[in-house]
């Protein structure tokens, strides 16, 4: 799964997070899941994100998801279950393959988002 996270005024900004093993449908129906960050947005991730500490990351950053009722709300965490640091939140994605969200940890993106699902 491929999630991608756009700025809605120029979608050529754009960040990914994937995660070759979970399929879309698994955000969907309350899986809880963890995504990693791409090579293949537009720019670099730090660039994109704000991924300054915390938290302190020893390995591959990760965010970890969990659906909160329609929308999927997004962590940047070490470990699964961890919510203290707020990454994003993706309206409605119990509804449909995209949508509007919100960045709490935005850099070049900006704090309102687009995004959009692919398998």
């Amino acid at each position: 799964m491929l999630i991608r996270i756009m700025d809605p005024a120029d979608h050529a900004v754009v960040g990914e997070l994937y995660n070759p093993d979970v399929v879309p449908e698994a955000a969907a129906q309350g899986a809880q899941i963890d995504l990693f960050f791409s090579s293949t947005g537009s720019d670099d991730n730090d660039v994109l994100f704000n991924l300054e500490p915390p938290p302190d990351f020893f390995s591959e950053e990760m965010v970890w998801c969990q659906l909160d009722g329609e929308d999927l709300a997004m962590y940047l965490s070490p470990q699964q279950g961890d919510t203290t640091y707020a990454f994003a939140t993706l309206n409605g994605i119990t509804a449909g393959v995209s949508g509007t969200g919100t960045l709490y940890r935005s850099n070049k993106l900006p704090q309102e988002i687009d995004w959009d699902i692919s398998p």
